[in-house]
């Protein structure tokens, strides 16, 4: 396995990756993540096997020595091949630690994407995180609602809504 500094030539290749990968995000289509290019160094990482295939891409960005899942984003992590194996997400983080270090960096702040936007189940990176001891320093919280599945008001909030119709009549 080995690690490269995104550049523009790979933009076509990477963005074809995020077709086949089990934790992919609209935001991490190069198209979209350039919009951010003049406030954020850019430092994007891609991870490819012994036969140069991806078989991951880390949208990220460098303030001084910290690389930063790409602040520009709400979230981003390292996004993987729908077919990558725990241990290679594990050989992963290795050889961005490594290359880290081999590149004066001090500290790699990981934001990872919230579950509910994988394509597969995807936690390779936590299991990963949690052998190599990594500080959990923030949460944040997410929610969804699937619009196939609304839920309903209750009675209670059924009744002020109609409250507060009537209401709005009477001004």
């Amino acid at each position: 396995m080995k690690v490269s500094i995104y550049s523009n030539k790979d933009k076509d290749c990477w963005n074809n990756f995020l077709i086949n990968s089990k934790n992919s995000h609209f935001m991490f289509n190069r198209k979209y993540m350039e919009y951010h290019s003049d406030r954020y160094k850019d430092f994007s990482l891609i991870f490819r096997n012994d036969k140069n295939a991806i078989k991951a891409v880390f949208p990220a960005n460098i303030s001084d020595d910290v690389l930063n899942s790409h602040e520009g984003l709400t979230f981003g992590g390292l996004c993987v091949h729908k077919n990558i194996t725990a241990i290679e997400v594990h050989e992963i983080f290795h050889l961005l630690i490594d290359f880290s270090k081999t590149n004066k960096i001090k500290k790699i702040l990981y934001k990872r994407l919230p579950d509910f936007y994988t394509s597969y189940p995807s936690q390779e990176d936590l299991y990963s995180l949690f052998l190599l001891k990594a500080k959990l320093f923030r949460r944040d919280i997410s929610t969804t609602i699937e619009l196939k599945n609304i839920i309903p008001f209750s009675v209670l909030r059924t009744r002020k809504v109609k409250k507060a119709l009537n209401f709005a009549k009477l001004i």
